[in-house]
């Protein structure tokens, strides 16, 4: 499997973005703060920005070559000719995967943390949002 770590740098900052918009609160930033019940201040009393986005950035690079590998594996033997390789695959297998593992597990912890609805919805949205983004661009940009 070639990796093309451009792709990778590619979906990494593509999800933080995603990140920024999707958690703004013009966008779903203020419904989820109401869902935990915190304000912004709130939110950045403690908040170390360093560590924040270096882990973000170093589990992104993570998930994007996760996703690659599946979407390697997942059509390996089937893909002789490359026609396989297009945003829309890419998206629609690693939506699949967001929705198959992801979602259930965000339930699954948010029902025990005693989560909202809307807070794990919120969340849920973003990751398969997400997912589809960063597998469309590892899987077009072969």
């Amino acid at each position: 499997m070639d990796i093309n770590w451009l792709a990778i740098v590619a979906a990494v900052v593509a999800n933080m973005v995603l990140g920024f918009v999707w958690y703004h609160p013009k966008v779903f930033g203020t419904a989820w703060m109401k869902s935990i019940n915190k304000t912004q201040d709130e939110l950045m009393q403690g908040f170390n920005p360093g560590l924040t986005y270096s882990l973000m950035i170093a589990l992104g690079f993570i998930l994007a070559l996760y996703l690659k590998a599946n979407l390697f594996v997942t059509h390996m033997e089937n893909n002789i000719d490359g026609s396989f390789h297009t945003f829309k695959h890419g998206a629609f297998h690693s939506a699949a995967l967001a929705i198959a593992i992801v979602a259930p597990v965000t339930i699954i912890n948010g029902m025990f943390e005693r989560k909202s609805f809307k807070n794990m919805f919120i969340h849920i949205g973003y990751w398969i949002v997400s997912f589809a983004i960063m597998g469309g661009i590892v899987d077009v940009w072969k």
